[in-house]
């Protein structure tokens, strides 16, 4: 018994601190990629969006689609985002990668036949800071049909 207190302990006092200003830098990035699509500054988005980067994205039905950054830049300029309304939950760092878990309402239209359609969702994305800049090189997105926003409050 007394082993495995020690060990709890350890591990405790193991546990790294995250960065505030890595998570205030990233978190500020979250907020304007927002941003960015609905202005669309192709510019700033160009900036995050790393070489190797990825979506990942698991629809309600089961379905897992991945997209490669060519074809996710060709549509973000396609697409007219209308909306988009998220929270960065969590930012989690380990030297120079930090991981954002972010939830949100997007609001985009991918039809100009049809109306635009909006999309809850939870985000992971792996940032990892390269020359002193921030850069995004996996987003895994999880569609949430259905799911209220903004959220309803936790009951007490």
């Amino acid at each position: 018994m007394l082993l495995v207190l020690a060990a709890l302990v350890a591990a405790s006092a193991a546990t790294p601190t995250p960065d505030r200003a890595t998570v205030a830098a990233i978190s500020r990035l979250e907020t304007r990629w927002g941003e960015a699509f609905v202005s669309r500054d192709f510019a700033f988005l160009e900036s995050i969006i790393a070489p190797e980067y990825a979506l990942a994205v698991a629809m309600p039905q089961g379905d897992v689609a991945i997209m490669r950054r060519a074809e996710w830049m060709r549509n973000c300029r396609l697409w007219v985002h209308e909306a988009f309304d998220a929270r960065v939950i969590d930012v989690t760092t380990v030297g120079d990668t930090a991981v954002a878990t972010v939830e949100g309402l997007w609001t985009v239209k991918r039809d100009p036949a049809k109306p635009a359609d909006a999309i809850r969702f939870v985000v992971t994305d792996t940032w990892v800071r390269r020359h002193g800049q921030w850069q995004v090189v996996w987003r895994y997105s999880h569609r949430l049909t259905g799911a209220p926003w903004p959220p309803l409050a936790p009951k007490e």
